[in-house]
């Protein structure tokens, strides 16, 4: 019996099995891949904000690498990074409404 592949193209798989092993060119293509789509996807539940945008995507990416070692292959990257990027972007939310209250 043939093991069927997820909807994720190989060559991603093959880029994450790199990533998860440290190769900073397997990063950077992924980098190059879905960072303006992270950004636009970002920006669009950030209302516009194209300096939180940028900063939720570098943020999404530096956790990407801290934790590559953990990463699922079979899973979307894509995914993932928008995952990661919402999260970070409702956290800081969040702690804006605190300091805010605080204050």
């Amino acid at each position: 019996m043939k093991k069927v592949l997820p909807i994720i193209m190989f060559d991603e798989l093959k880029e994450i099995e790199n990533l998860k092993q440290g190769c900073s060119k397997a990063f950077e293509n992924i980098y190059m891949r879905y960072s303006g789509k992270l950004y636009n996807f970002i920006l669009s539940i950030s209302k516009g904000d194209e300096y939180l945008a940028e900063e939720m995507v570098q943020s999404a990416f530096v956790k990407l690498w801290e934790v590559r070692a953990q990463i699922d292959s079979n899973k979307s990257i894509h995914s993932y990074l928008s995952t990661i990027a919402r999260n970070m972007l409702y956290n800081s939310y969040k702690r804006q409404t605190v300091e805010y209250l605080y204050q």
